[in-house]
């Protein structure tokens, strides 16, 4: 096993990770629109990328406060590589690495129903006010539940969540 952080993913890459299954994140039916990732963290196994996990980084506004943090995305898993504990060992090097080279306060992540059991068991919390994203029809209330986890010790606040941008 080996992991490698890069700021794009090669061709081969994206066919081993996106390509095994039709809208293999479950999302193609709220035709969102999706901002891109900045670095790739990618999990290979005997050479081919098995998982991997998106980030960027970005501010959000809670209520009238700016919060930093750390988007997490684009987690997936090789259809023949899943239910080997692969993307909960790749999120874990990814967050470590964010905690010790990132300014980010906050992991935040948008997922589907079904996962957040999933990413509550590695200690992150489930948004219970509405998160508004952007679209190039407008804002709206985000369709999907989203996460944040603590990278510091601040804690969450209330309030309605602004992105101010594409989701990721």
């Amino acid at each position: 096993m080996q992991i490698r952080k890069t700021r794009m993913l090669s061709e081969q890459d994206e066919e081993s990770l996106f390509g095994w299954g039709k809208d293999i994140f479950g999302m193609e039916s709220l035709k969102l629109e999706w901002r891109q990732k900045v670095l790739h963290f990618t999990l290979y196994i005997e050479g081919r990328a098995a998982s991997h996990v998106g980030t960027l980084s970005d501010t959000v506004t809670v209520g009238s406060q700016k919060i930093s943090i750390c988007g997490i995305g684009a987690v997936v898993t090789r259809g023949d590589a899943q239910k080997r504990g692969l993307a909960r060992k790749l999120l874990a090097q990814v967050i470590n690495w964010a905690k010790e080279s990132t300014e980010a306060e906050f992991g935040f992540l948008f997922c589907r129903p079904p996962l957040v059991p999933f990413y509550e068991s590695m200690g992150w919390q489930l948004l219970k006010d509405p998160v508004l994203i952007e679209q190039s029809s407008g804002r709206m209330e985000s369709p999907i539940p989203a996460m944040v986890l603590p990278l510091t010790e601040a804690k969450w606040p209330p309030g309605e969540v602004i992105l101010g941008g594409l989701p990721w």
